[in-house]
Order: C-alpha cells, then structure tokens, then sequence
C-alpha cells in the first residue's frame, strides 16, 4: 500500500518517540511506501526548527527510508 505523509506527520513522528513513530516504523517494516514530497520536507523541517531544532537529525534519518517525489502544483481548471 502506498501512504502519502504529511508535514504534521513527519513533525510528529520525529519529535517525540510515540504512537505516530511506532506506526511508521510498523508501516515501512512491513513493506508499505511512505511517500512525501518537496513540500512536505520543507514544510516539516521550518516547523522543527521553529519548535524541536532537536528533532532535525531525527528527521535526516527517517527521511532515509520515505520515498521521494517532487512538488506537485495544483491542477488548474
């Protein structure tokens, strides 16, 4: 299955070692994709460093393990 993660995600699994952790560890243990993109990455590493600096390297290492794409731009109509 594939999971797409958000900034609050990823905001919230590397800043403390709880519930949101465990369940990515569970996920990407069991063979799901966990994707992000450039936003996300962004958006998530402004906010740790505004609040948990402490959890940047926490970050670098998950990020190891999530699969990549780049921002996507909303669909124009």
């Amino acid at each position: 299955m594939r999971v797409f993660l958000d900034a609050n995600i990823l905001f919230s699994a590397v800043k403390s070692d709880g519930a949101v952790r465990e369940l990515l560890r569970l996920l990407l243990d069991s063979g799901h994709e966990c994707w992000i993109d450039d936003y996300v990455v962004i958006e998530a590493r402004r906010n740790l460093t505004a609040k948990e600096p402490n959890a940047l390297a926490e970050l670098d290492t998950l990020l190891k393990r999530l699969r990549s794409s780049p921002a996507q731009a909303p669909a124009r109509n």
